[in-house]
């Protein structure tokens, strides 16, 4: 039987008030982060003294206490914006009223969510704001390539919910299905980033630079992505990673 020495060990700990999964493997560094349950989750090297753990442990328990609070309030967020009839859908930055019908739709005024409701919907939703998002691919990317002067060897809609867009190294465009529900401004920033990677591949301040002649007011265009952001919570699985 081949050895398990080289693969991680788990168990759960307590150290005063503090419950946490401890995780050791063959790392050399101690890290503690807050998953998004708010559950706190420690990295150890395998022969990392205990007490050492637990003394970092409590030196860093008023950290620990207030990023389990920001985690606890998003998923209070994320909770209550869960879609439900008599609540609203964000479609190119505003709200919809959702009613009940027999199968997931949107008229141009209402969208309607099937009987079984969130999550069985999801799937349906997300399906249909991938449809917008190409749309808005369509309607206003090459403006803004040729603008910059590049060229995407492909641009795709995916299912992500991690990243608003990503730009390969072989110049592969991809972007979320989330677009549509962002506002127009804020869509078009997305999509001028990515463009803008294909000549920058770094946040370096050539890169900002590019996006400012393409964009002087991106800065105003982020502060509403990062608004989509907080909106689309209860629609996530995962949180957005910064753009």
């Amino acid at each position: 039987m081949a050895s398990n020495a080289t693969h991680p060990t788990a168990e759960i700990r307590q150290v005063s008030w503090l419950e946490y999964a401890l995780i050791r493997s063959s790392r050399r560094t101690l890290a503690v982060r807050i998953l998004p349950s708010g559950q706190v989750e420690v990295r150890a090297p395998r022969r990392y003294p205990l007490r050492d753990i637990e003394r970092f442990l409590l030196d860093k328990q008023d950290w620990i206490r207030q990023k389990q609070e920001t985690v606890l309030l998003r998923l209070q967020e994320a909770e209550a914006s869960r879609p439900a009839p008599g609540g609203t859908l964000p479609l190119h930055g505003k709200e919809y009223p959702i009613v009940t019908g027999s199968c997931f739709g949107f008229d141009g005024e209402h969208f309607t969510l099937p009987p079984g409701g969130w999550p069985d919907a999801r799937p349906m939703l997300i399906a249909w704001y991938r449809e917008q998002a190409g749309k808005i691919l369509r309607e206003r990317l090459a403006g803004y390539a040729d603008k910059i002067g590049v060229f995407p060897v492909s641009v795709r809609v995916s299912a992500a919910v991690r990243r608003w867009g990503s730009c390969s190294g072989r110049g592969r465009l991809n972007f979320s299905w989330m677009l549509a529900a962002a506002p127009p401004e804020a869509a078009d920033y997305v999509l001028v980033h990515e463009l803008c990677h294909l000549k920058e591949r770094n946040h370096s301040p050539a890169f900002w630079r590019l996006v400012e002649d393409a964009l002087p007011d991106y800065r105003q265009r982020l502060a509403l992505l990062r608004q989509t952001e907080r909106r689309l919570a209860g629609l996530l699985e995962a949180p957005v990673m910064r753009q």
